[in-house]
Order: C-alpha cells, then structure tokens, then sequence
C-alpha cells in the first residue's frame, strides 16, 4: 500500500505540473528528480516530452535527475552535469 500510495502522489504532482506548464502560472518550475520516474517505471520520457512541449518561451523549467534520455535532450536549452572526485 505504502509503494502505491507514494506512486500515486508523484502523479499528482506531475499533474499539477502539467497543469503549471499548460496555464503559465509561473516563470521558474523546478521539477526535482523527476528525470528519475521513467527509470522507476512511473511515467515515460515520452510523457514527460509531451508536459515540455506545452511550456512557452518566457518560462523555465529545471529538470533534476541522474539520467537525461537522448528524446529530452532536444527540450534542454543547456545541460549542467556533476560530478564527484574523490580525493
């Protein structure tokens, strides 16, 4: 129930951010980790394309994540990557 329930919270949330892109209700979204959900089965890169595609030039969107798909690269106006050297 626990795993369902988280689920279902993240799936709200990526509507409301869909629901954020679509009306322009801001000029900066950050969107946390959500890179992460089609690694975990939640959502597809594809899915998250189509929310990209409804936002207009004026807003930004920051994506976080580990792994960036090749078929989101095209939404990205630049792309930041960390890395950790161990000392």
């Amino acid at each position: 129930v626990g795993s369902e329930m988280c689920i279902e919270t993240v799936l709200n949330a990526l509507n409301f951010a869909r629901k954020v892109i679509a009306t322009q209700e801001c000029d900066f979204l950050l969107l946390d980790e959500i890179l992460a959900l089609p690694d975990y089965g939640i959502t597809t890169a594809e899915a998250i394309g189509d929310i990209l595609k409804m936002k207009d030039e004026s807003m930004h969107i920051l994506l976080t994540g580990r792994t960036l798909p090749d078929s989101l690269r095209k939404y990205a106006d630049s792309i930041t990557t960390l890395t950790t050297e161990i000392v």
